[in-house]
Formats: C-alpha cells, structure tokens, sequence
C-alpha cells in the first residue's frame, strides 16, 4: 500500500508533504517527507527478510544526501549485530551480547576501538535496569525499573554516577492497562509534577499536564476533533475525516491564539490521504 500525504495552506495549492509505502504485511518499506515547497528532506528505506525480519534501514537527508546504511544481523531469531556505513566509508559496530538475564550493546569503530555500551538487566524478559556508558567509559545514565504483578512499569528511578537518586517517575493504571497518571518526583521522591489522563475503555478522552492539555472526541470510536491548549494559552484544533474503510483522509487544523474564540479565519493547514494498493 501507499499512502500519500498533501498539505495546503490557506489560499495556496496542495503540495505532498509525506509518502510512505507497504508491503503486504504491513511492513514500512520507504517513507520520504517533503518540506512546504516539495522539496525532500528526509528519506528512509527499509528491507526485510523472507522471516519478516528487518535486514537492512537506509537514512536519507536533504536531496537525497546518504546519512547512513544499517545492517542488521540475526542468529537464532535475534539480532547479534547491527553495521552502520556512512558516506565517507567508516563503519561502526554494534554487537549484540546475551545472556538467561541481560543484553549489552556494545560499539565500536571500525579499528575496534570502543564507543560506548547499553547494559540492560533482566527479569523475565522485563529490563529492570539500564546502564548506558560513554565513549569515555564513564556512565551517562543509570536507570533502575519497578514493575507491578501485571508487569506494569510503575516506577523509574535515575541515578547518578554515584548511585544516588536524582529523579524519578511513578505511574498509576486502570483495569484496561491504560496508564492514567505519571508523577514526576525528586531525588526525595517529592512530587514536581503530575500528569494524569483519562480514558474510555481503551480510547484517551483527555490528558491534564502541568504545562498543556488535550481533549479528544470520538464517533463511532475514531478520534474526529482533537483540542490542545499550549502553555502560552492558545488552542490547536484538529478535526478527523474518514473514508468507508475507515482510513483518515483528512485533518483541518486551526490555530487559535490566546483569547480568541473559533473562527474559520484561524484555519492554519489541511492535511489530506490518498490511499493506493
């Protein structure tokens, strides 16, 4: 499948902004994204083996420009190494270590020469902590994971060099999974901020953040009109449109500045589908 997206601009023609492109099984096989004049500015190309497993991303910028070519290794139906070649034909490594209860990834340059590592402890295939190093072999980051009987995370934890807490976050859920309340907490475990959304069966009706909010409508269980306040005031409204096959064919987006009511000389862009087998 293909999927083209246009964009126009009030009083201005439409111009493609987005093509992605499928497989039979759904896969993304290429996606480019256009800037306001047509113009490429980022591509990536994807191919899969006949174990519909990814083999091998290549990353374009402007004009085509190579960014860089990834290869993906696999034994035993998991990844052991990935290679990335740029333009100018140096090579870094990733490989791939496991263990019953880690994965480390490793990288390297081409000479072998380290460039830093991803710790990631396990416990039942949940990581319960994630320790990432530097190219300096000093620790950038240093997470530690808490989860509920669900498997539900419910806790990060970052800690410094040192091992002491400097943040952490906490999540709430309800009896769907949906995750309705994340807290932002200090190296005491006070509260800073705190997030909370609200759902319908599986369906986001709204989310309350310090900063912003989103308020979200549904017909027939599809999103039609999305509402974000932004922390200066102003409103972004996005209106849904559907085909038979219930696929989006269009978004209206209006821009409403602070204290302003609605009205339709606030209209910013429009977004249009079209779908192709």
């Amino acid at each position: 499948m293909k999927i083209t997206e246009y964009t126009l601009f009030r009083d201005e023609e439409a111009v493609v902004s987005n093509i992605s492109k499928y497989d039979s099984k759904g896969n993304l096989i290429e996606e480019i994204d256009y800037d306001d004049f047509g113009k490429s500015q980022s591509a990536i190309i994807n191919q899969y083996n006949s174990d519909n497993q990814l083999i091998k991303v290549e990353q374009y910028g402007i004009d085509n420009e190579m960014i860089d070519v990834t290869e993906i290794i696999y034994s035993d139906g998991e990844i052991s190494q990935k290679i990335i070649s740029f333009p100018d034909d140096s090579k870094t490594f990733e490989h791939y270590r496991r263990s019953e209860n880690s994965l480390e990834i490793v990288t390297e340059d081409e000479d072998g020469e380290f460039e830093g590592s991803v710790l990631r402890k396990l416990t039942n295939g949940l990581t319960t902590e994630l320790i990432r190093i530097n190219f300096m072999k000093k620790q950038d980051s240093h997470l530690i994971n808490e989860y509920n009987e669900k498997q539900q995370l419910i806790k990060v934890k970052e800690l410094n060099a040192k091992g002491k807490l400097e943040r952490a976050y906490a999540f709430k859920y309800d009896d769907y999974g949906n995750r309705i309340c994340e807290d932002e907490l200090d190296r005491k475990e006070r509260l800073l901020s705190r997030t909370v959304h609200k759902f319908e069966e599986d369906r986001l009706l709204e989310t309350q953040a310090p900063n912003y909010s989103i308020k979200i409508e549904y017909e027939n269980k599809q999103p039609i009109k999305e509402m974000i306040t932004n922390p200066d005031g102003s409103v972004d409204i996005t209106n849904y449109k559907y085909n038979d096959n219930k696929q989006k064919i269009e978004e209206i987006v209006y821009q409403i500045p602070y204290g302003e009511a609605f009205d339709e000389r606030f209209l910013a862009y429009t977004k249009r589908f079209v779908y192709e087998d």
